[in-house]
């Protein structure tokens, strides 16, 4: 494939089209990654107003519980997905236990709100540090997913491609459910309660009075 004009590596030497066209792959799907992992926050702050940041702590303890399952090293080697999914289920119970117990006391309190889910974010961050260790965990691809899509000289991994995807979907998803449906949360409450419609919200109370 013919190189691009004007543009050398770090040798002198031209970069070929296809390895731009792989570093554009292995941006969009970094790009992708990122808002698998952002939707969540800006998503609960945009419509809550509670900045969380513990998002990303959370994200991290089920990515460490999901390769203890996918290893074995508990006793019992739990297949891929199923990992994934039992280690969001736990996850997703620990936040609810943070919310209920720990942010529903703060309601409107957004410095108090910060500060501790900073701690905590401090203290999985520990967890981690002391059940895991710092050294890196390998996990192997899940089945169906290992190989690579060959376009030409292009050769793109199957998971990156599924990252894509997956991440297409979730937008086209919150993009349907925030604009085009009932259920949509009405922005700006805090009570996680008071967040979601019921047969819509209130846009009178948010339009200016015409004059008489």
């Amino acid at each position: 494939m013919p190189a691009a004009r004007g543009v050398t590596n770090e040798r002198g030497k031209p970069i070929a089209m296809s390895s731009w066209l792989l570093l554009t792959v292995n941006s969009v799907t970094f790009g992708g990654l990122l808002f698998l992992l952002s939707a969540g926050f800006s998503l609960i702050f945009g419509l809550m107003r509670i900045p969380n940041l513990t998002h990303g702590s959370l994200f991290m303890l089920g990515a460490y519980i999901g390769a203890t399952f996918v290893g074995g090293m508990l006793g019992i080697i739990f297949d891929f997905w199923l990992a994934a999914l039992f280690a969001a289920l736990l996850v997703a119970a620990f936040g609810a236990v943070l919310e209920r117990f720990l942010l529903r006391q703060l309601p409107g309190q957004q410095l108090a709100q910060v500060l501790v889910t900073l701690g905590v974010s401090f203290i999985a961050a520990d967890f981690c540090l002391m059940v895991w260790g710092g050294d890196p965990i390998n996990v192997a691809s899940p089945k169906g997913l290992s190989g690579f899509l060959r376009v030409g000289p292009l050769v793109v991994p199957y998971y990156r491609l599924t990252i894509i995807v997956i991440a297409v979907i979730v937008a086209i998803a919150l993009w349907l459910l925030l604009d085009r449906t009932r259920l949509a949360p009405c922005p700006g409450r805090q009570h996680p309660r008071g967040s979601w419609r019921r047969g819509g919200c209130d846009r009178a109370a948010a339009k200016p009075r015409s004059r008489r």
